[in-house]
């Protein structure tokens, strides 16, 4: 009968003797879904390896992954559910989708073995789904290592003190941040919001670099939205998520044009009170089994819940649900915009504006990429009209609109195409000639963790000793001190970090853009750029192009990288050019022109 041995890491697999090891195998789900490389035997015992999903399982899995979500919407409807991250399906912050995966993969394999003992190795999440499954099928299973989970009274209570500690340090955080708006900005932010008057409300995001361009006509998100309501007779008020730089960024309030209020203008301590009371109203318990692919997987939805309790994420989007309600009942406004990405603070502002202003009309301006794996964009069909959604989706252009359209269920006439506001500059801009720079971009994600692992994947790729001088532009919200210590090895000094020049002066200096998830891989296609995406976050593909294969290529494995630079290097100019007429066709519909016509849906009844 099969016994089940988990490890915490691979470096725990015993060494064994001839004998004992033909009855082992072993799988390891923390060394990635493929294993790439390294010898299929460790210690003697021979490895299982998951050669990942069908393209026919891919599809079931992403179906399964939203209904699942969208059936824990219907049943825990509520402001707490929604503050959740586990209610985003952000492929980006979370694991979840890809710990569906590997215990639906990790299944399938387990029925196929005869081994006596498999050594899984894999992380808490999987551990407690694996455990329970165990369970049910008669399996005997042991733990070695750190223990999926202990029971308890004690461990709740550890859950416990983490959630209060988290949430009580995003309230101190909140209150010093109130504290040095009220005496450095509070007097110029009195002076110049007139509560009699009615003003278009942009809710933005800003920092100290960004606050240098947020003038009328270059917010970094809308760009010059504020300054076509102020040409159509609006009171602009821009309010301001603050990235970084806190107290930079404020003092320096008073020398833009625009009307800029960071949003804990609108938060009261006794909202900083009430946020830390809904710990108290958490409801985690599923009211039925929840299913992947045939596979029940009620454990790792439940931990995955209760992770998102216990963040200090669930605070802040709390918080938001509070600056929102007040911002609505102490300012007169009519239109409120707000990026759209259906992120769960988006969905605590959208609850808290309709709770105190339910007559203002609200818009989400679709800003950024989408893939066919951003599950956060795509609402299920149960919570479809129970969701806090936008009463208007502004699209940058056809071709995203189309894609929410096709995978999002969403209610019919939500959906307009705009204008890509943040790209204005594309709308004019010349195709480049071909040229050799001797330099290639990346641009990594908000994401610490994944900006390392591109890292490391091109330092594994020989790139630095191919004489190509490697420009590394971070987000503005994961500056290079945010995962530097995440990195494997130290970078070559062909790696660069800069970000100072725009994205457009970067990529006028540049040969091609190497990317995972950006618009930026979009931007620099439509000026005629080759691409190449980066496929390292198996089992997601991210790739914001994916329904364009003109002057772009991808790569999975290291190795593959020079070749595929190569062969945009040594394309002919017939070749090249026929595949950046190619991209233009299908980019013409992905970034609309910023034209009355086109920003008319940011103004509806005029």
């Amino acid at each position: 009968m099969m016994k089940i041995i988990r490890l915490s890491d691979i470096g725990r697999l015993p060494v064994l003797d001839a004998a004992k090891a033909r009855q082992c195998c072993f799988v390891d789900l923390i060394g990635g879904l493929v294993r790439r490389g390294g010898a299929p035997v460790r210690g003697g015992i021979r490895e299982i390896r998951l050669e990942g999903l069908t393209p026919a399982e891919k599809k079931i899995c992403r179906l399964d992954y939203i209904d699942a979500i969208a059936g824990l919407g219907a049943d825990f409807s509520s402001p707490e559910w929604w503050a959740n991250a586990a209610s985003e399906k952000n492929e980006h912050t979370s694991e979840h989708f890809k710990n569906l995966c590997l215990f639906y993969l990790l299944v399938k394999a387990l029925k196929a073995v005869d081994d006596v003992i498999v050594y899984v190795v894999c992380n808490d999440a999987v551990a407690l789904q694996l455990w329970a499954w165990c369970g049910r099928a008669g399996i005997k299973i042991t733990g070695v290592g750190k223990r999926p989970f202990v029971t308890g009274r004690f461990d709740e209570g550890v859950r416990t003190f983490k959630a209060v500690k988290a949430a009580f340090g995003v309230a101190i955080r909140a209150v010093v941040r109130k504290l040095y708006l009220f005496v450095v900005a509070g007097a110029h932010i009195r002076k110049n919001l007139d509560r009699t008057k009615d003003y278009y409300v942009i809710r933005s995001w800003i920092n100290k670099d960004a606050l240098r361009q947020c003038v009328y006509a270059k917010d970094p998100y809308f760009g010059r939205l504020p300054e076509t309501a102020v040409e159509r007779g609006f009171n602009t008020l821009i309010v301001a998520g603050i990235l970084n730089n806190f107290t930079e960024t404020v003092r320096g309030l008073k020398r833009v044009d625009a009307l800029i209020v960071p949003e804990e203008y609108f938060l009261s301590l006794s909202d900083i009170v009430r946020a830390l009371f809904r710990l108290s109203l958490r409801r985690t318990r599923l009211k039925r089994p929840v299913m992947f692919s045939g596979v029940d997987v009620s454990a790792i939805y439940e931990a995955e819940i209760e992770k998102g309790y216990l963040d200090a994420s669930y605070t802040k989007n709390i918080l938001r649900y509070f600056i929102a309600a007040r911002l609505a009942c102490s300012i007169r406004f009519g239109l409120y915009t707000q990026t759209y990405e259906n992120y769960a603070w988006e969905k605590m502002m959208i609850l808290g504006i309709r709770k105190n202003r339910p007559q203002a009309r609200i818009l989400g301006f679709q800003h950024a990429f989408v893939s066919e794996d951003s599950f956060k964009y795509f609402t299920g069909a149960k919570e479809r009209d129970i969701a806090p959604l936008p009463d208007g989706i502004i699209t940058m252009g056809r071709a995203t609109k189309n894609i929410l359209q096709s995978y999002g269920n969403y209610p019919a006439g939500i959906l307009t195409e705009g204008c890509a506001l943040r790209q204005e500059y594309l709308a004019g801009v010349k195709i480049f000639n071909r040229r050799r720079f001797g330099r290639v971009v990346v641009p990594l994600t908000m994401i610490a963790k994944e900006s390392a692992l591109t890292l490391d994947f091109l330092c594994s790729s020989g790139l630095a000793s191919s004489g190509i001088k490697v420009i590394v532009r971070c987000h503005p919200a994961a500056p290079f001190e945010t995962f530097q210590r995440l990195l494997a090895e130290e970078l070559p000094d062909s790696f660069v970090f800069d970000s100072a020049r725009s994205v457009e002066e970067e990529l006028r200096q540049s040969d091609m853009v190497l990317y995972t998830w950006t618009t930026v891989a979009a931007e620099a296609l439509r000026m005629g750029l080759p691409v190449i995406y980066l496929d390292v976050l198996s089992p997601l593909r991210v790739d914001p192009l994916f329904e364009c294969d003109a002057l772009k290529k991808s790569v999975s494995v290291p190795e593959g990288l020079i070749p595929a630079m190569d062969g945009f290097y040594n394309m002919t100019d017939e070749a090249f050019s026929a595949e950046q007429a190619g991209a233009q066709s299908y980019l013409k519909d992905y970034f609309y022109p910023v034209t009355p016509k086109n920003l008319a849906p940011f103004f509806p009844g005029q």
